[in-house]
């Protein structure tokens, strides 16, 4: 295990974003880290080593604390802990790490400190919130995890098919309206390459919740090295690059598909693509999350926020009578005019 200690008073050190490099929790000694971006990413296949991967999640490993000798037990997908006896940060070294290690990490940028009041900034701006909950936010836990990922990136070529829908309104002999539909056949061509199409390999956050808080700048991802992540957690992937590769695929035509129903004014049916995956490559990456829970009302609440910009996802509690009154007045702006059309008329 690596020992955090402070070249000065021994103490435990850890990131700082706020200062870029280490910082020694006691004395506030500040320690610099090189930042490389020597980043390229590799072929998808090219892995060096396999593992038992279920056989390393279902068992807890077991290391010595170099600080104080005690012994410190990860659990499970763990690649980091604090040693109980003598509160050492610990890191296993990636060494001792079976199958892949990280390769790039973007470092958390909103500091610990001010991460709940980046959190309540921004809770606070979420619409329907009960005012009681509003005026009085509860106490809320925090903790920084570093979560586990693979980014590809790919040439995705794709041919297209389907038929546009197209409404007409149509006046009858007798002076009534009805809307009638027209159909028109399309197709083409797509050419798209991705960059950083990025799947989550963590059991500690699941796609749909890291895509609420996304985008990360790749642009401040670097060459991974173990200062970055002193002080925090960081959960080791739970999934093959084959089985990220899947889903990376199927967001490249998600994508796509959301850009051919942009590119006309009318809703398209029976929509086909023929997609072909060109140049796929990869890294294993490492994202800034924080991981911020809280009780409103005897119900309990996980919300994630991004580390680096700190957008928030998550659920929240709901006013009910501010969600109803919205409702109304939604139905109200629509149904008075068409009200008032159908009377004149």
């Amino acid at each position: 295990m690596e020992i955090n200690e402070c070249k000065s008073c021994g103490g435990r050190v850890e990131f700082s974003p706020k200062h870029k490099g280490l910082k020694c929790v006691n004395c506030g000694s500040i320690y610099s880290i090189k930042y490389t971006q020597s980043i390229s990413k590799r072929p998808v296949g090219s892995e060096i080593s396999s593992f038992d991967m279920q056989k390393w999640q279902e068992n807890n490993h077991s290391y010595t604390c170099q600080n104080c000798g005690a012994n410190i037990v990860l659990n499970k997908m763990d690649i980091t802990s604090t040693c109980k006896y003598c509160n050492t940060n610990s890191l296993v070294p990636l060494e001792d790490l079976p199958g892949l290690k990280p390769e790039i990490i973007i470092p958390f940028k909103i500091s610990k400190d001010d991460a709940k009041t980046e959190f309540n900034n921004r809770i606070k701006k979420r619409k329907f919130l009960p005012l009681n909950f509003k005026k009085n936010l509860p106490k809320a836990d925090i903790g920084a995890t570093y979560i586990s990922s693979f980014t590809f990136e790919m040439l995705v070529t794709a041919t297209y098919s389907g038929r546009l829908r197209i409404s007409k309104t149509v006046r009858d002999k007798d002076g009534r309206t009805r809307t009638v539909y027209e159909y028109r056949p399309i197709s083409g061509n797509v050419r798209q390459q991705f960059d950083n199409l990025v799947v989550e390999a963590s059991d500690k956050i699941n796609q749909d919740e890291i895509m609420d808080i996304f985008p990360y700048d790749f642009n401040e991802s670097y060459d991974y090295d173990d200062d970055f992540v002193k002080g925090y957690n960081v959960g080791y992937y739970n999934q093959t690059v084959e089985q990220a590769e899947i889903r990376a695929k199927h967001d490249a035509v998600n994508i796509i598909e959301r850009q051919i129903h942009n590119k006309y004014s009318d809703p398209i049916e029976s929509l086909t693509i023929k997609p072909v995956y060109l140049n796929i490559n990869y890294n294993y990456a490492l994202l800034p999350t924080y991981f911020v829970t809280f009780s409103y009302k005897n119900k309990s609440y996980i919300n994630v926020m991004n580390g680096q910009t700190g957008k928030i996802g998550g659920k929240v509690p709901r006013s009910g009578v501010k969600i109803t009154l919205f409702t109304l007045f939604i139905i109200l702006a629509i149904g008075l005019p068409i009200l008032f059309i159908l009377l004149s008329n």
